[in-house]
């Protein structure tokens, strides 16, 4: 059979047409696959502001139960109503892991929440301890700080699958090493909340000072390694704020005599510094969750345009494809036989 003119040239556009309807279907999906990853994104941090407000309330809880303890009060209020609030947190992390599904996560995070409930378990036995002043702050700093060392191991899962080759994913990673940051800035200040109500840095709480400080450093640089550079720039002064008079008075410490000799150190101006550092901290931490959001957002819509664009795309091709077969004679011969085909036999079957 002798093609058309017309038929010749629909083949020779057939190949670019399918090979365009190739590459649009591809990045349809795609674009849907990355879409719908970004919705597990944006679960992992639903979960982790609700791990991070647990976290929060648990440093609460422990900055107070300290301050009790060195008072060797035998009531507090403020302490009694952080317990509520920290029982109260408890409570929606627990709803949340019930509603959320976990399988969009690593297997990992199940046995690490089994962890965090196991020690969450013996809160109230530990605050039985406190009430009675029948416990040391070290144990005191030691429990609170391994629920928290626990629930930071768990937010980190929460987007360890999620990570990209964009700002989104730098954002994402330093979002898992700022809340350490967070902790560790808090701690320290446990630790010279605890000296300060002794009135000296007590040999235990000198190694944990040291600790605190050397982790504190070692994160702020892996931190401003994977930070983009503009909120790289906004939080620069807040990491590096109280870097080398850390040292120079640990150096100071280190040359005195006697665990509660704390001359030459004003303990009250290092706890102040500390204090001021960990509320500057956590309302960069806030603003931090807010830039993950709107990133994860505008990635969102940007895949969501890219998925009108590849329809579009394929929409049109089809209609191009399917125009160009109804204008062929050869199709129209075949059409036209196929309707005079039909209507004979609807009209046989009219008669019968």
């Amino acid at each position: 059979m002798k093609l058309s003119l017309n038929m010749k040239l629909f083949l020779l556009a057939l190949i670019p047409l399918m090979g365009l309807l190739y590459f649009a279907g591809t990045k349809l999906y795609d674009e849907y696959q990355y879409k719908h990853t970004l919705e597990k994104i944006k679960n992992g941090m639903e979960f982790n502001q609700e791990i991070s407000n647990l976290i929060e309330a648990i440093q609460k809880e422990r900055a107070l139960s300290i301050h009790f303890l060195a008072q060797k009060k035998e009531f507090d209020e403020k302490l009694l109503t952080q317990r509520k609030e920290v029982d109260k947190t408890i409570e929606d992390v627990d709803k949340f892991t019930n509603n959320v599904d976990l399988s969009v996560f690593p297997k990992e995070i199940l046995p690490k929440i089994d962890a965090v409930l196991s020690l969450v378990s013996q809160i109230n036995e530990q605050r039985k301890y406190i009430d009675n002043l029948n416990i040391s702050t070290d144990s005191v700093l030691d429990y609170y700080s391994a629920i928290n060392s626990e629930l930071l191991d768990l937010l980190s899962l929460t987007v360890k699958s999620s990570y990209h080759d964009s700002k989104l994913s730098s954002l994402l990673y330093a979002y898992t090493l700022f809340m350490p940051i967070n902790e560790v800035a808090d701690l320290k200040r446990m630790v010279l909340l605890e000296s300060m109500e002794s009135g000296g840095i007590k040999h235990n709480m000198f190694i944990k000072l040291i600790q605190t400080i050397t982790e504190q450093d070692l994160l702020h640089k892996e931190f401003s390694n994977t930070l983009p550079t503009d909120i790289k720039n906004r939080l620069k002064s807040i990491l590096n704020e109280d870097s080398s008079t850390d040292e120079e008075r640990i150096k100071i410490l280190s040359l005195q005599d006697g665990e509660n000799d704390i001359q030459n150190i004003d303990i009250h101006e290092w706890y102040n510094a500390a204090n001021k550092k960990s509320i500057a901290l956590k309302n960069a931490q806030k603003e931090f969750l807010n830039d993950v959001f709107n990133e994860i957002d505008k990635s969102s819509s940007k895949s969501l345009y890219g998925v009108i664009i590849a329809a579009v795309v394929i929409l049109l091709t089809l209609i191009l494809f399917v125009s160009i077969m109804f204008h062929l004679p050869e199709f129209k011969f075949q059409m036209d036989y196929f309707r005079s085909k039909m209507r004979r036999r609807f009209k046989s079957w009219a008669e019968y």
